[in-house]
């Protein structure tokens, strides 16, 4: 056994840290599951029965699932079923203990250990996640495939989750939102809201987001197609709102990409949306993103 007490103070305590990855079975050189002192944070969703790897601050720089990057791909599936599980970076283990919340209990924080590889989604070649020791809910009728159940994490961090917006606020949401959306696609009709949540904040403000179905009447003699604009909003402290973000693309092409975002993550100041990316063809699996407040559609979270 490691004698560490011949050791001068720093070389004892990392002899320590060692002697106890050592003892928790952790291989020598590899990251420890504790991220308290470290300014490393991974973030993921639990869907289905596993945990999908969103995304890893690793030493100041954020990595995440790129389906267009043709080396990631590759290194990931060759990752596929080894032990200890790897994700990102590169060919790097993932943390075998995170903490989780479940959104139909969010005040309930608990502790989950991965099990297993990592491997592919029963429906979804390309979405990868690992198994977890932690019984996850049911899914319901509405949701039994690429069922959200709760997010999990490993690092300091805040997570909230979004609330859902009462139907009678939806009209004042759409009526600020509309002009941007007339903008975006002259010509659609007004949106009939079918996804609407809120995030408050510290400050007093708090953050709205709608999604719903619209007519799109192209004015270039095209034929009518229906389509899904959303909105995110602010409202301040004095209740008057304004539009951050508008995407109101209508292609017209029968493709139709839906957003929900999850919950917000805060950390040193800052924060950023962990949002689900929802293909019309459920076989094309979910994505999930991490950006920055209001926007959604891209991978630009900034927490450091």
């Amino acid at each position: 056994m490691l004698d560490c007490s011949a050791l001068t103070a720093l070389r004892r305590s990392l002899c320590s840290l060692v002697l106890a990855a050592a003892a928790a079975g952790a291989p020598v050189g590899v990251v420890l599951d504790s991220a308290a002192a470290s300014p490393n944070l991974w973030v993921g969703v639990l869907q289905d029965d596993m945990l999908v790897p969103v995304g890893a601050l690793v030493r100041g720089k954020w990595w995440h699932q790129d389906k267009f990057d043709d080396d990631q791909r590759q290194v990931l599936y060759q990752s596929l079923g080894k032990h200890p599980a790897q994700w990102l970076p590169m060919r790097a283990p993932l943390p075998r203990v995170w903490q989780a919340r479940f959104f139909k209990s969010p005040t309930v924080a608990r502790t989950l250990h991965i099990v297993g590889g990592l491997r592919p989604h029963r429906r979804a070649d390309e979405q990868y996640g690992v198994g977890v020791d932690l019984s996850l809910p049911a899914a319901t009728p509405t949701d039994a495939v690429f069922s959200r159940k709760g997010v999990a994490w490993v690092g300091d961090v805040s997570v909230r989750f979004f609330e859902p917006v009462p139907q009678a606020q939806h009209a004042a949401l759409v009526a600020a939102a509309d002009t941007e959306i007339q903008r975006a696609a002259p010509g659609s009709a007004r949106m009939v809201v079918e996804r609407a949540l809120s995030s408050a904040r510290s400050d007093g403000t708090t953050f709205y987001f709608i999604e719903g179905a619209s007519r799109f009447e192209p004015k270039d003699g095209r034929a009518a197609c229906d389509f899904h604009p959303n909105a995110t909003l602010l409202k301040d402290a004095s209740g008057r709102l304004r539009v951050v973000d508008v995407s109101a693309v209508a292609a017209c092409d029968g493709s139709v990409v839906s957003f929900e975002p999850l919950a917000v993550l805060d950390r040193g100041g800052s924060s950023c949306w962990l949002t689900a990316v929802l293909p019309g063809n459920v076989v094309d699996g979910v994505e999930y993103e991490l950006a920055m407040p209001g926007h959604t559609g891209r991978f630009d979270c900034t927490l450091k």
